[in-house]
């Protein structure tokens, strides 16, 4: 009998605020195989208030309006799961000390915005003006990488474009 499993040694997410932490959490636990490197999961996104994204790096990756922290950029921190709660730490040997029989899984927050970008900007000259042009919301998520920024007392839905 054929055994048949699945493994990955890296997963890619484009737009990860679309997905809910539940998925994501889910192929983490898929990351294992026979390769010669470590395994690991890459996820892109835009800013959006309500993901499971901003959870993970509101404390200490965002400022206090919401904007990335540039001097937090790269910084690995740590966290394991116990009870259903994440426990986060500035190293693994922290985790360690406390929760010996849990692994410590790796996390790092890397912001960017169309400036760092600039082949894109080169090969798409249009695409900076059309950000520009945006509502004052949806520019300062896009364009500038808040957040925290949303519409007040409406849902996305009900916001009037025209």
């Amino acid at each position: 009998m054929l055994n048949i499993f699945v493994q990955y040694s890296a997963v890619y997410f484009d737009e990860g605020t679309h997905f809910t932490w539940t998925m994501v959490e889910y192929l983490m636990s898929r990351l294992r195989s026979a390769a010669r490197v470590d395994a690991y999961m890459k996820i892109s996104c835009n800013p959006d208030p309500k993901s499971w994204i901003r959870e993970f790096i509101e404390k200490d990756y965002l400022d206090v309006d919401g904007y990335p922290k540039l001097d937090q950029d790269g910084v690995v921190r740590w966290y394991v799961r116990d009870s259903g709660d994440l426990i986060w730490a500035d190293t693994k040997s922290e985790l360690l000390r406390t929760y010996p029989d849990l692994v410590p899984t790796s996390f790092c927050w890397i912001s960017a915005t169309i400036e760092d970008n600039p082949i894109l900007l080169k090969q798409e000259k249009g695409y900076k003006a059309r950000l520009l042009s945006l509502n004052p919301i949806d520019k300062a998520r896009l364009l500038y990488g808040n957040w925290f920024v949303e519409p007040e007392g409406q849902s996305y839905m009900d916001r009037k474009f025209f």
